[in-house]
Protein backbone atom coordinates (compact mmCIF):
# COMPACT_ATOMS: atom_id res chain seq x y z
CA UNK A 1 0.00 0.00 0.00
CA UNK A 2 1.55 3.47 -1.16
CA UNK A 3 2.32 5.80 1.63
CA UNK A 4 0.90 9.83 1.64
CA UNK A 5 4.17 10.71 -0.01
CA UNK A 6 4.01 8.69 -2.34
CA UNK A 7 0.68 9.93 -3.53
CA UNK A 8 -0.03 12.85 -6.25
CA UNK A 9 -0.65 16.03 -4.87
CA UNK A 10 -4.16 17.48 -5.80
CA UNK A 11 -4.68 20.18 -7.90
CA UNK A 12 -7.03 21.57 -5.16
CA UNK A 13 -9.96 20.74 -2.61
CA UNK A 14 -13.21 20.41 -1.91
CA UNK A 15 -15.20 20.25 0.94
CA UNK A 16 -16.63 17.09 -0.47
CA UNK A 17 -12.96 15.49 -0.51
CA UNK A 18 -12.84 12.45 1.99
CA UNK A 19 -10.61 11.55 4.29
CA UNK A 20 -10.02 8.53 6.02
CA UNK A 21 -10.97 8.56 10.26
CA UNK A 22 -10.62 6.14 13.29
CA UNK A 23 -14.40 6.43 15.23
CA UNK A 24 -13.87 3.92 18.33
CA UNK A 25 -11.98 1.61 16.37
CA UNK A 26 -13.98 1.34 13.29
CA UNK A 27 -12.32 3.21 10.18
CA UNK A 28 -14.32 5.83 8.73
CA UNK A 29 -14.50 8.54 6.17
CA UNK A 30 -14.91 12.17 6.69
CA UNK A 31 -15.33 14.99 4.39
CA UNK A 32 -13.43 17.72 4.99
CA UNK A 33 -16.26 20.14 5.31
CA UNK A 34 -17.16 17.81 8.50
CA UNK A 35 -13.46 18.46 9.68
CA UNK A 36 -13.52 22.22 9.26
CA UNK A 37 -16.99 22.38 10.81
CA UNK A 38 -16.23 23.46 14.30
CA UNK A 39 -12.89 26.01 13.37
CA UNK A 40 -13.85 29.62 13.08
CA UNK A 41 -12.91 31.44 10.12
CA UNK A 42 -10.06 33.65 9.29
CA UNK A 43 -10.46 37.01 11.05
CA UNK A 44 -10.29 40.22 9.64
CA UNK A 45 -9.92 43.46 12.05
CA UNK A 46 -9.03 47.23 10.59
CA UNK A 47 -6.62 49.26 12.25
CA UNK A 48 -7.13 50.72 16.00
CA UNK A 49 -9.78 48.08 16.57
CA UNK A 50 -11.03 44.89 18.89
CA UNK A 51 -13.08 42.04 18.73
CA UNK A 52 -15.74 41.02 21.05
CA UNK A 53 -19.50 40.41 20.89
CA UNK A 54 -21.58 42.97 21.86
CA UNK A 55 -24.99 40.53 20.54
CA UNK A 56 -26.64 38.43 23.11
CA UNK A 57 -25.24 34.15 23.27
CA UNK A 58 -22.33 32.49 21.69
CA UNK A 59 -21.56 33.56 18.15
CA UNK A 60 -18.86 35.34 15.71
CA UNK A 61 -16.88 37.66 17.04
CA UNK A 62 -18.11 41.54 16.08
CA UNK A 63 -15.55 44.50 16.00
CA UNK A 64 -15.74 46.90 19.05
CA UNK A 65 -14.27 50.47 18.32
CA UNK A 66 -12.25 52.67 20.45
CA UNK A 67 -13.97 55.34 22.40
CA UNK A 68 -12.83 58.70 24.38
CA UNK A 69 -9.37 58.61 26.28
CA UNK A 70 -8.74 55.18 25.09
CA UNK A 71 -5.59 54.83 22.55
CA UNK A 72 -4.15 51.53 20.78
CA UNK A 73 -0.85 51.31 19.81
CA UNK A 74 2.05 48.98 20.27
CA UNK A 75 -0.14 46.11 20.97
CA UNK A 76 -1.01 48.03 23.97
CA UNK A 77 -4.42 49.26 24.92
CA UNK A 78 -4.21 52.68 27.28
CA UNK A 79 -6.44 55.11 28.83
CA UNK A 80 -6.42 58.81 28.92
CA UNK A 81 -8.55 60.55 31.35
CA UNK A 82 -10.68 63.49 29.14
CA UNK A 83 -10.44 66.53 29.96
CA UNK A 84 -13.47 67.25 33.05
CA UNK A 85 -15.70 70.05 33.03
CA UNK A 86 -15.75 71.46 36.54
CA UNK A 87 -19.51 73.29 35.60
CA UNK A 88 -20.52 69.58 35.43
CA UNK A 89 -19.51 68.13 38.53
CA UNK A 90 -21.80 68.05 41.46
CA UNK A 91 -21.37 70.61 44.30
CA UNK A 92 -19.36 70.30 47.16
CA UNK A 93 -19.44 71.53 50.92
CA UNK A 94 -15.92 73.74 51.69
CA UNK A 95 -12.61 71.38 51.40
CA UNK A 96 -11.40 70.01 54.84
CA UNK A 97 -7.80 69.42 55.42
CA UNK A 98 -7.70 65.73 55.03
CA UNK A 99 -9.70 66.02 50.83
CA UNK A 100 -7.89 65.22 47.96
CA UNK A 101 -6.26 67.56 45.65
CA UNK A 102 -5.38 65.72 42.31
CA UNK A 103 -2.28 66.83 40.71
CA UNK A 104 0.43 65.90 38.00
CA UNK A 105 3.58 64.88 39.54
CA UNK A 106 6.80 63.95 37.44
CA UNK A 107 4.57 62.56 34.77
CA UNK A 108 2.53 60.65 36.85
CA UNK A 109 -1.03 61.14 38.62
CA UNK A 110 -1.11 62.34 41.65
CA UNK A 111 -3.49 63.01 44.90
CA UNK A 112 -2.49 65.09 48.00
CA UNK A 113 -4.46 66.13 51.28
CA UNK A 114 -5.91 69.68 50.49
CA UNK A 115 -4.34 71.47 54.09
CA UNK A 116 -1.04 70.09 52.47
CA UNK A 117 -1.93 71.71 48.98
CA UNK A 118 -2.52 75.05 50.44
CA UNK A 119 0.49 74.87 52.69
CA UNK A 120 2.66 74.86 49.92
CA UNK A 121 1.42 78.01 48.25
CA UNK A 122 3.43 80.04 50.43
CA UNK A 123 6.83 78.57 49.31
CA UNK A 124 6.13 79.89 45.77
CA UNK A 125 7.34 82.69 44.25
CA UNK A 126 5.42 85.57 42.88
CA UNK A 127 2.19 83.86 43.75
CA UNK A 128 -0.67 86.93 42.97
CA UNK A 129 -3.07 87.06 45.80
CA UNK A 130 -4.01 90.66 45.01
CA UNK A 131 -7.99 89.82 43.87
CA UNK A 132 -8.43 87.74 47.14
CA UNK A 133 -11.09 89.02 49.55
CA UNK A 134 -10.87 89.07 52.59
CA UNK A 135 -13.29 89.93 56.00
CA UNK A 136 -11.44 92.00 58.30
CA UNK A 137 -12.78 90.62 62.27
CA UNK A 138 -15.41 92.90 63.47
CA UNK A 139 -16.48 94.67 59.18
CA UNK A 140 -19.52 94.15 57.35
CA UNK A 141 -18.24 94.35 53.99
CA UNK A 142 -15.36 91.99 52.32
CA UNK A 143 -12.64 93.78 50.39
CA UNK A 144 -9.81 92.88 48.16
CA UNK A 145 -6.46 92.64 49.65
CA UNK A 146 -5.26 94.63 47.06
CA UNK A 147 -7.41 97.38 48.83
CA UNK A 148 -7.13 96.54 52.14
CA UNK A 149 -3.44 97.11 51.66
CA UNK A 150 -3.41 100.11 49.81
CA UNK A 151 -4.98 101.16 52.99
CA UNK A 152 -1.39 102.41 53.77
CA UNK A 153 1.79 101.36 51.83
CA UNK A 154 5.41 99.98 52.88
CA UNK A 155 7.93 101.66 51.61
CA UNK A 156 10.18 98.75 51.60
CA UNK A 157 7.21 97.80 48.42
CA UNK A 158 8.94 100.55 46.57
CA UNK A 159 12.33 99.17 46.73
CA UNK A 160 13.79 99.98 50.37
CA UNK A 161 16.73 98.72 51.57
CA UNK A 162 16.46 99.84 55.50
CA UNK A 163 19.83 98.64 56.08
CA UNK A 164 21.17 101.92 56.87
CA UNK A 165 23.66 102.17 54.30
CA UNK A 166 21.87 101.80 51.02
CA UNK A 167 20.51 104.88 49.65
CA UNK A 168 16.78 104.75 49.85
CA UNK A 169 15.74 108.16 48.75
CA UNK A 170 14.11 107.12 45.39
CA UNK A 171 11.78 104.61 47.08
CA UNK A 172 10.14 106.92 49.72
CA UNK A 173 9.77 109.70 46.62
CA UNK A 174 8.31 106.84 44.94
CA UNK A 175 5.90 105.74 47.87
CA UNK A 176 5.16 109.53 48.81
CA UNK A 177 3.83 109.81 45.50
CA UNK A 178 1.74 107.24 45.67
CA UNK A 179 -1.04 109.38 47.85
CA UNK A 180 -1.31 106.36 50.60
CA UNK A 181 0.15 106.26 54.12
CA UNK A 182 3.82 105.40 54.14
CA UNK A 183 4.70 102.82 56.38
CA UNK A 184 8.18 102.50 58.23
CA UNK A 185 9.71 99.21 59.75
CA UNK A 186 12.02 98.99 62.17
CA UNK A 187 14.72 99.97 60.61
CA UNK A 188 17.21 102.72 59.80
CA UNK A 189 16.75 104.56 56.27
CA UNK A 190 19.27 106.68 54.15
CA UNK A 191 17.67 110.00 52.97
CA UNK A 192 19.40 112.03 51.30
CA UNK A 193 19.24 115.93 51.13
CA UNK A 194 17.00 117.88 49.78
CA UNK A 195 13.95 116.06 49.87
CA UNK A 196 11.53 117.94 48.63
CA UNK A 197 7.63 116.51 49.46
CA UNK A 198 4.85 118.29 47.17
CA UNK A 199 2.40 115.37 47.49
CA UNK A 200 -0.49 116.97 49.79
CA UNK A 201 -1.69 115.05 52.72
CA UNK A 202 1.62 112.86 53.05
CA UNK A 203 1.66 110.33 56.08
CA UNK A 204 4.78 109.02 57.33
CA UNK A 205 3.69 106.56 59.89
CA UNK A 206 6.81 104.95 61.99
CA UNK A 207 7.64 103.11 65.50
CA UNK A 208 8.69 105.68 68.11
CA UNK A 209 12.25 105.13 68.33
CA UNK A 210 12.63 102.38 66.18
CA UNK A 211 12.00 103.59 62.68
CA UNK A 212 14.74 106.16 61.23
CA UNK A 213 14.95 108.33 58.54
CA UNK A 214 18.90 109.22 58.41
CA UNK A 215 20.98 111.55 56.45
CA UNK A 216 24.08 110.32 54.42
CA UNK A 217 24.68 113.81 52.24
CA UNK A 218 23.02 116.99 51.13
CA UNK A 219 22.71 119.34 48.92
CA UNK A 220 20.47 122.30 49.06
CA UNK A 221 18.96 124.31 52.04
CA UNK A 222 16.90 121.97 53.76
CA UNK A 223 17.34 118.41 54.25
CA UNK A 224 13.83 117.09 54.20
CA UNK A 225 11.45 120.38 52.36
CA UNK A 226 7.79 119.90 53.11
CA UNK A 227 6.14 122.40 50.32
CA UNK A 228 2.52 120.58 50.70
CA UNK A 229 -0.07 120.70 52.69
CA UNK A 230 -1.78 118.57 55.29
CA UNK A 231 1.70 116.57 56.53
CA UNK A 232 1.80 114.08 59.18
CA UNK A 233 4.48 112.31 60.14
CA UNK A 234 3.67 110.02 63.69
CA UNK A 235 6.42 107.81 66.02
CA UNK A 236 9.53 109.04 62.80
CA UNK A 237 13.12 109.44 64.14
CA UNK A 238 14.39 112.46 61.77
CA UNK A 239 18.26 112.05 62.34
CA UNK A 240 20.32 114.82 60.23
CA UNK A 241 23.36 113.19 61.14
CA UNK A 242 25.76 116.32 61.70
CA UNK A 243 28.71 113.94 62.42
CA UNK A 244 27.91 113.09 58.44
CA UNK A 245 27.25 116.03 57.16
CA UNK A 246 28.69 119.17 58.39
CA UNK A 247 26.85 121.44 55.89
CA UNK A 248 24.80 124.63 57.13
CA UNK A 249 21.40 123.22 56.29
CA UNK A 250 17.81 122.67 57.85
CA UNK A 251 16.62 119.98 59.35
CA UNK A 252 12.79 119.30 58.61
CA UNK A 253 11.90 122.12 57.03
CA UNK A 254 8.07 122.99 56.96
CA UNK A 255 7.32 125.47 54.29
CA UNK A 256 4.81 128.64 53.44
CA UNK A 257 3.14 125.80 51.32
CA UNK A 258 1.93 123.83 54.29
CA UNK A 259 0.18 125.60 57.00
CA UNK A 260 -1.34 122.44 58.86
CA UNK A 261 0.81 119.48 59.19
CA UNK A 262 1.04 117.38 62.81
CA UNK A 263 4.22 115.84 64.63
CA UNK A 264 3.28 113.05 66.94
CA UNK A 265 6.34 111.18 68.94
CA UNK A 266 8.87 112.07 66.31
CA UNK A 267 12.46 112.87 66.97
CA UNK A 268 14.33 115.82 65.58
CA UNK A 269 18.17 115.13 65.79
CA UNK A 270 21.61 116.58 65.13
CA UNK A 271 20.97 119.41 62.66
CA UNK A 272 23.81 121.24 61.26
CA UNK A 273 24.94 124.32 61.32
CA UNK A 274 24.91 127.31 64.05
CA UNK A 275 22.41 129.28 61.88
CA UNK A 276 19.93 127.00 59.74
CA UNK A 277 21.11 123.71 61.99
CA UNK A 278 17.16 123.88 63.67
CA UNK A 279 15.98 120.15 63.81
CA UNK A 280 12.20 121.38 63.13
CA UNK A 281 11.37 125.10 61.57
CA UNK A 282 8.45 126.53 60.51
CA UNK A 283 9.09 129.31 57.94
CA UNK A 284 6.87 132.10 58.30
CA UNK A 285 3.24 132.40 57.06
CA UNK A 286 1.96 135.37 58.90
CA UNK A 287 -0.72 136.94 58.09
CA UNK A 288 -2.22 133.54 57.04
CA UNK A 289 -3.89 131.46 59.75
CA UNK A 290 -2.05 127.99 60.07
CA UNK A 291 -2.79 125.22 62.45
CA UNK A 292 0.55 123.28 62.49
CA UNK A 293 1.15 120.89 66.18
CA UNK A 294 4.12 119.27 67.95
CA UNK A 295 3.15 116.74 70.28
CA UNK A 296 5.40 114.45 72.47
CA UNK A 297 8.21 114.65 70.45
CA UNK A 298 11.86 115.38 70.92
CA UNK A 299 14.82 117.54 69.90
CA UNK A 300 18.34 117.08 71.03
CA UNK A 301 21.90 117.89 69.35
CA UNK A 302 21.08 120.44 66.82
CA UNK A 303 23.54 123.16 66.31
CA UNK A 304 20.87 126.09 66.20
CA UNK A 305 17.33 125.35 68.09
CA UNK A 306 15.42 122.00 68.37
CA UNK A 307 11.79 123.65 67.34
CA UNK A 308 12.46 127.41 65.37
CA UNK A 309 8.62 128.57 64.89
CA UNK A 310 8.94 131.89 62.77
CA UNK A 311 6.09 134.20 62.02
CA UNK A 312 3.22 131.71 62.21
CA UNK A 313 0.07 132.13 63.50
CA UNK A 314 -1.52 129.19 65.42
CA UNK A 315 1.14 126.80 66.36
CA UNK A 316 1.02 124.03 69.30
CA UNK A 317 4.44 122.97 70.82
CA UNK A 318 3.39 120.90 73.33
CA UNK A 319 4.61 118.11 76.18
CA UNK A 320 7.87 117.89 73.91
CA UNK A 321 11.45 117.25 75.26
CA UNK A 322 14.32 119.71 73.86
CA UNK A 323 17.67 118.74 75.70
CA UNK A 324 21.39 119.69 74.26
CA UNK A 325 20.93 121.98 71.33
CA UNK A 326 23.43 124.54 71.08
CA UNK A 327 20.59 127.26 70.84
CA UNK A 328 16.94 126.78 71.79
CA UNK A 329 15.36 124.27 73.08
CA UNK A 330 12.08 125.79 71.87
CA UNK A 331 12.48 129.34 70.00
CA UNK A 332 9.19 131.23 68.64
CA UNK A 333 10.87 134.43 67.24
CA UNK A 334 11.58 136.36 63.51
CA UNK A 335 13.37 139.01 62.90
CA UNK A 336 11.29 141.14 59.29
CA UNK A 337 12.92 144.33 59.08
CA UNK A 338 10.00 145.49 57.42
CA UNK A 339 7.78 144.32 60.56
CA UNK A 340 5.10 143.42 59.28
CA UNK A 341 5.52 139.37 60.12
CA UNK A 342 4.90 138.30 63.55
CA UNK A 343 4.26 135.27 65.70
CA UNK A 344 0.29 135.31 66.77
CA UNK A 345 -1.41 132.58 68.81
CA UNK A 346 1.28 130.24 69.56
CA UNK A 347 1.05 127.84 72.37
CA UNK A 348 3.90 126.42 74.57
CA UNK A 349 2.80 124.22 77.14
CA UNK A 350 3.85 121.39 79.73
CA UNK A 351 7.32 121.40 78.00
CA UNK A 352 10.72 120.32 79.42
CA UNK A 353 13.78 122.16 78.17
CA UNK A 354 17.27 121.18 79.78
CA UNK A 355 20.91 121.59 78.57
CA UNK A 356 20.61 124.20 76.25
CA UNK A 357 21.67 127.93 76.15
CA UNK A 358 17.61 128.97 76.32
CA UNK A 359 15.42 126.36 77.47
CA UNK A 360 12.48 128.46 75.62
CA UNK A 361 12.90 131.47 73.95
CA UNK A 362 10.26 133.98 72.48
CA UNK A 363 10.44 137.08 71.08
CA UNK A 364 13.53 138.83 71.13
CA UNK A 365 14.04 142.61 72.81
CA UNK A 366 15.58 144.51 69.13
CA UNK A 367 13.11 147.10 68.56
CA UNK A 368 14.74 147.48 65.02
CA UNK A 369 15.44 143.89 64.29
CA UNK A 370 19.21 145.11 63.16
CA UNK A 371 22.74 144.44 63.56
CA UNK A 372 23.76 145.91 66.38
CA UNK A 373 20.46 146.08 67.78
CA UNK A 374 18.15 148.78 69.20
CA UNK A 375 16.61 147.43 72.60
CA UNK A 376 13.06 148.43 73.32
CA UNK A 377 9.15 147.13 72.19
CA UNK A 378 8.21 149.52 69.32
CA UNK A 379 8.05 146.78 67.08
CA UNK A 380 7.16 143.33 68.98
CA UNK A 381 7.51 140.02 66.91
CA UNK A 382 5.84 138.03 68.89
CA UNK A 383 2.26 139.10 70.08
CA UNK A 384 -0.49 136.73 72.07
CA UNK A 385 1.84 133.80 73.04
CA UNK A 386 0.91 131.91 75.93
CA UNK A 387 3.75 129.92 77.76
CA UNK A 388 2.56 127.48 80.51
CA UNK A 389 2.99 124.69 82.30
CA UNK A 390 6.86 124.35 81.42
CA UNK A 391 10.11 122.32 82.87
CA UNK A 392 13.04 124.38 82.65
CA UNK A 393 15.83 123.26 83.81
CA UNK A 394 20.00 123.12 83.70
CA UNK A 395 19.78 125.82 80.68
CA UNK A 396 22.70 127.54 80.13
CA UNK A 397 21.54 131.54 79.93
CA UNK A 398 17.70 131.20 80.83
CA UNK A 399 15.19 128.96 81.50
CA UNK A 400 12.26 130.72 79.75
CA UNK A 401 12.95 134.33 78.10
CA UNK A 402 9.67 136.31 76.31
CA UNK A 403 9.65 139.72 74.43
CA UNK A 404 6.69 140.33 73.25
CA UNK A 405 3.35 142.13 73.54
CA UNK A 406 -0.03 140.42 74.93
CA UNK A 407 2.00 137.24 76.10
CA UNK A 408 0.90 135.11 79.17
CA UNK A 409 3.99 133.49 80.68
CA UNK A 410 2.20 131.28 83.69
CA UNK A 411 2.78 128.37 86.21
CA UNK A 412 6.36 127.28 84.98
CA UNK A 413 9.23 125.94 86.83
CA UNK A 414 12.60 126.82 86.37
CA UNK A 415 15.55 125.43 88.16
CA UNK A 416 19.22 125.90 88.28
CA UNK A 417 19.41 127.80 85.30
CA UNK A 418 21.54 130.70 84.33
CA UNK A 419 24.43 128.46 85.47
CA UNK A 420 26.79 129.70 82.32
CA UNK A 421 26.83 133.06 83.48
CA UNK A 422 25.95 135.33 86.41
CA UNK A 423 23.21 137.98 84.05
CA UNK A 424 21.68 134.90 83.18
CA UNK A 425 18.13 134.36 85.40
CA UNK A 426 15.47 131.77 85.41
CA UNK A 427 12.83 133.78 83.90
CA UNK A 428 13.53 136.94 81.60
CA UNK A 429 10.89 138.58 81.22
CA UNK A 430 11.40 141.85 78.71
CA UNK A 431 7.38 141.82 78.28
CA UNK A 432 5.15 144.80 77.28
CA UNK A 433 1.27 144.36 78.38
CA UNK A 434 1.80 140.67 79.64
CA UNK A 435 0.76 138.45 82.13
CA UNK A 436 3.37 136.86 84.26
CA UNK A 437 2.06 134.95 87.01
CA UNK A 438 2.49 132.15 89.07
CA UNK A 439 6.51 131.10 88.25
CA UNK A 440 8.20 129.21 90.03
CA UNK A 441 12.05 129.86 89.82
CA UNK A 442 15.29 127.98 92.32
CA UNK A 443 18.55 128.01 91.83
CA UNK A 444 19.25 130.71 89.41
CA UNK A 445 22.89 132.16 90.62
CA UNK A 446 22.19 135.33 88.42
CA UNK A 447 18.43 136.40 88.72
CA UNK A 448 15.43 134.48 89.54
CA UNK A 449 13.11 137.04 87.21
CA UNK A 450 14.79 139.68 85.49
CA UNK A 451 11.88 141.45 84.46
CA UNK A 452 14.43 144.91 83.81
CA UNK A 453 13.11 145.60 80.09
CA UNK A 454 9.29 144.59 81.17
CA UNK A 455 7.14 148.17 80.41
CA UNK A 456 3.57 149.10 81.13
CA UNK A 457 4.45 153.07 80.70
CA UNK A 458 4.75 153.84 84.17
CA UNK A 459 7.96 153.79 86.23
CA UNK A 460 7.82 153.87 89.91
CA UNK A 461 10.96 153.84 92.24
CA UNK A 462 10.66 150.57 94.64
CA UNK A 463 14.28 149.66 96.36
CA UNK A 464 13.98 145.70 96.76
CA UNK A 465 13.74 143.64 100.02
CA UNK A 466 13.86 139.63 99.70
CA UNK A 467 13.12 137.52 102.85
CA UNK A 468 16.31 135.85 104.22
CA UNK A 469 18.00 138.07 102.03
CA UNK A 470 20.42 141.34 103.32
CA UNK A 471 21.05 144.54 101.28
CA UNK A 472 24.21 146.05 101.84
CA UNK A 473 24.76 149.63 102.63
CA UNK A 474 26.49 150.28 100.05
CA UNK A 475 24.11 149.37 97.09
CA UNK A 476 21.71 146.63 95.41
CA UNK A 477 22.91 143.16 95.97
CA UNK A 478 23.26 140.73 92.62
CA UNK A 479 22.23 137.68 93.81
CA UNK A 480 19.83 135.33 93.40
CA UNK A 481 16.07 135.99 93.92
CA UNK A 482 13.53 138.62 91.74
CA UNK A 483 15.20 140.97 89.50
CA UNK A 484 12.89 144.07 89.03
CA UNK A 485 15.93 146.17 88.16
CA UNK A 486 15.93 148.44 85.19
CA UNK A 487 18.92 148.05 84.33
CA UNK A 488 20.57 150.31 81.85
CA UNK A 489 17.20 152.62 82.92
CA UNK A 490 17.46 153.15 86.22
CA UNK A 491 18.50 155.87 88.15
CA UNK A 492 21.89 156.18 90.19
CA UNK A 493 22.57 158.28 93.25
CA UNK A 494 23.81 158.60 96.68
CA UNK A 495 25.28 155.20 96.48
CA UNK A 496 23.07 152.63 95.13
CA UNK A 497 21.16 151.85 92.07
CA UNK A 498 17.14 153.45 91.65
CA UNK A 499 15.31 150.40 89.62
CA UNK A 500 12.35 150.74 87.57
CA UNK A 501 9.43 148.46 88.09
CA UNK A 502 6.86 148.11 85.66
CA UNK A 503 3.39 146.60 85.60
CA UNK A 504 1.86 144.72 82.88
CA UNK A 505 -1.93 144.53 81.49
CA UNK A 506 -4.31 145.39 84.68
CA UNK A 507 -5.41 142.40 86.20
CA UNK A 508 -1.94 140.73 85.70
CA UNK A 509 1.42 141.77 86.35
CA UNK A 510 4.14 140.42 87.57
CA UNK A 511 3.05 138.75 91.01
CA UNK A 512 2.48 135.27 92.57
CA UNK A 513 6.08 134.24 91.69
CA UNK A 514 7.36 131.93 94.13
CA UNK A 515 11.00 132.34 94.48
CA UNK A 516 13.44 130.02 96.72
CA UNK A 517 15.05 133.14 98.52
CA UNK A 518 11.69 135.26 98.57
CA UNK A 519 9.12 132.72 99.28
CA UNK A 520 5.49 134.09 98.16
CA UNK A 521 6.32 137.49 96.34
CA UNK A 522 3.20 139.78 94.45
CA UNK A 523 0.06 139.91 97.04
CA UNK A 524 -2.80 142.28 95.69
CA UNK A 525 -3.43 145.05 96.96
CA UNK A 526 -7.20 145.81 96.86
CA UNK A 527 -6.23 149.69 95.93
CA UNK A 528 -3.20 151.89 95.67
CA UNK A 529 -1.96 152.61 98.84
CA UNK A 530 -0.33 156.70 99.65
CA UNK A 531 3.52 156.24 100.00
CA UNK A 532 4.29 157.40 103.48
CA UNK A 533 6.16 160.01 103.93
CA UNK A 534 6.77 161.18 100.56
CA UNK A 535 4.57 163.69 98.82
CA UNK A 536 5.89 162.56 95.41
CA UNK A 537 4.74 159.08 95.96
CA UNK A 538 1.04 160.38 96.65
CA UNK A 539 1.27 161.85 93.31
CA UNK A 540 2.86 159.28 91.86
CA UNK A 541 0.14 156.70 92.93
CA UNK A 542 -2.63 159.10 91.55
CA UNK A 543 -0.95 159.73 88.64
CA UNK A 544 -1.05 155.71 88.25
CA UNK A 545 -4.41 155.50 89.23
CA UNK A 546 -6.01 157.84 86.63
CA UNK A 547 -3.84 157.07 83.31
CA UNK A 548 -5.38 155.17 80.65
CA UNK A 549 -3.43 152.56 79.16
CA UNK A 550 -3.51 152.18 75.12
CA UNK A 551 -3.09 148.74 74.71
CA UNK A 552 -2.27 149.22 70.79
CA UNK A 553 -3.68 147.58 67.81
CA UNK A 554 -3.05 144.47 66.14
CA UNK A 555 -3.51 142.04 63.19
CA UNK A 556 -6.68 141.24 64.97
CA UNK A 557 -8.37 143.95 65.72
CA UNK A 558 -8.47 144.68 69.12
CA UNK A 559 -7.77 147.74 70.33
CA UNK A 560 -8.84 149.52 73.51
CA UNK A 561 -7.42 151.56 76.61
CA UNK A 562 -7.42 150.24 79.99
CA UNK A 563 -7.18 151.58 83.45
CA UNK A 564 -4.17 150.76 85.07
CA UNK A 565 -3.84 149.53 88.57
CA UNK A 566 -1.05 149.32 90.65
CA UNK A 567 0.44 146.01 92.45
CA UNK A 568 2.45 146.36 94.93
CA UNK A 569 4.75 143.08 96.14
CA UNK A 570 5.42 141.10 99.33
CA UNK A 571 9.33 142.27 99.50
CA UNK A 572 9.20 145.41 97.33
CA UNK A 573 8.14 148.99 99.38
CA UNK A 574 8.10 152.12 97.79
CA UNK A 575 10.76 154.64 99.21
Amino acid sequence: MPTIDQLDAAAASADTDEFPASQSGVARKVTRAQIVAGLQPTLAVPQASLLGRNSAGTGAPERVALGAGLSLAGGVLSAVPPVQAFSTLPSAGPPGGGDLVPLGQNGQNMALPYAQFMAGLSGLAGVGGSGLVALPSGATASRRLADLFADSVAVESFGAHGDGVTDDTAAFVAAVASGRPVRLGHATYVVNGQWTITQPGTVLLGTPGLSVLRRASQSGGAWIAIQADGFRAEGVVFDANNAAVTLESWGVQVGTQCLTSDFHRCAFLNASGPTLGCGLVFLATDPVMCRHVVRDCEFAGNAAHGVWVQACDGVLVAECRAHNNAGYGICVDYNDPTFKQQAHLVQVIGNRCWGNDRGIGIGNFNATNTTPPVWGHANPDVLMVLVSGNLCHDNASYGIAVSGWGLVVQDNLLCNNGLASLSGAGLLANADHSRIIGNTVTGAPGFGIDAGGGEHGHTGQYRRELRRQHQPAGGWQRDPGLHFLGRGRGERGGGRERPEFRHCLPGAGIDRQLDRHAGQLGRRHPAPQRAPGRAGGAQLLRRWRGEQLPVGTHRLGYRRRQPLELRVAIGLQPE
